[in-house]
């Protein structure tokens, strides 16, 4: 089972390489149902998705920690009611930009270094 607190998205890696595939997009897309999570594939190679990844995640965070600040208004709320301003202090994210894919082995918009494939 796994933890609610905690946001996950199960990522198949080398879907450049479908050659090399150990696991089927089925199948990671069935494990990911069973477990209540998102399934999306990258390749770190040539940078597909990965930055499309950390925004899903970090969208899902964002999306948690708002609905928990909302219920925790909501309960003072209820014992006061008077708020002058109306504003929840809620930001949206609506926009969601595609990443640059590159040929560049070294190049991933998620690693601090941009080193060699493997590195981080």
């Amino acid at each position: 089972m796994i933890c609610p607190s905690v946001e996950i998205i199960l990522i198949g890696n080398k879907n450049d390489l479908p050659e090399q595939r150990k696991v089927s997009v089925e199948e990671g897309m069935e494990l990911a149902r069973q477990n209540g999570i998102g399934f999306l594939e990258t390749s770190a190679k040539n940078g597909a998705n990965c930055l499309k990844a950390m925004q899903i995640l970090l969208e899902d965070i964002h999306k948690k920690a708002t609905r928990e600040e909302l219920e925790k208004e909501e309960k003072k709320s209820s014992s006061s009611s008077y708020n002058p301003t109306g504003s929840t202090g809620v930001v949206q994210v609506t926009d969601r930009e595609e990443p640059p894919v590159t040929d560049d082995p070294g190049w991933c918009p998620g690693c601090a270094t941009g080193g060699p494939e493997g590195t981080l």
